[in-house]
């Protein structure tokens, strides 16, 4: 009984671990997708993506070695190295929330968008809720499994 106890936390273990290195590689790809994207759209990007395709090796190397390392503070470690990419993100996305208000007023005062202005608007927002998506559950996911991670270990103690 107390075998299957313990090879069942391993499964519940492993399965975490793949679970959160899954959601840091979304993360990461949608981050560098969308700063490659943006840089098309807005110049002064083009010098943050040269900057991201530098490191983009780095982060995904990491994030994968953390699968292979069952130990909290060195996934917590990748985790961190992970967050280095944020800058980028809050650059694209402080690029992006600068556009926005600039067309919604231009459809508020009645001027009508060319196509190719809707489709940019369009594909804006589309680029938006799937960057905060990927970001939320990726947060979320690390935060949930750190600190259940940690109430587990903390039990384990006690006993």
């Amino acid at each position: 009984m107390l075998f299957a106890y313990k090879y069942g936390k391993v499964y519940a273990f492993c399965i975490s671990v793949i679970i959160h290195t899954l959601s840091e590689i979304i993360l990461f790809s949608v981050m560098y997708y969308l700063s490659k994207i943006l840089s098309s759209f807005i110049p002064k990007l083009q010098q943050v993506h040269s900057f991201s395709s530098k490191f983009w090796p780095y982060f995904s190397n990491v994030t994968l070695f953390s699968i292979f390392v069952p130990i909290l503070p060195i996934r917590i470690c990748c985790v961190l190295f992970g967050l280095i990419g944020l800058p980028i993100f809050s650059y694209a996305l402080a690029q992006l929330l600068s556009v926005l208000p600039q067309t919604y007023l231009n459809m508020n005062l009645g001027e009508r968008m060319t196509e190719v202005e809707s489709i940019r608007f369009e594909s804006d927002i589309v680029f938006l809720v799937l960057l905060l998506f990927a970001l939320g559950f990726s947060l979320t996911i690390t935060i949930t499994f750190t600190v259940k991670n940690f109430f587990e270990d903390k039990q384990d103690k006690n006993e």
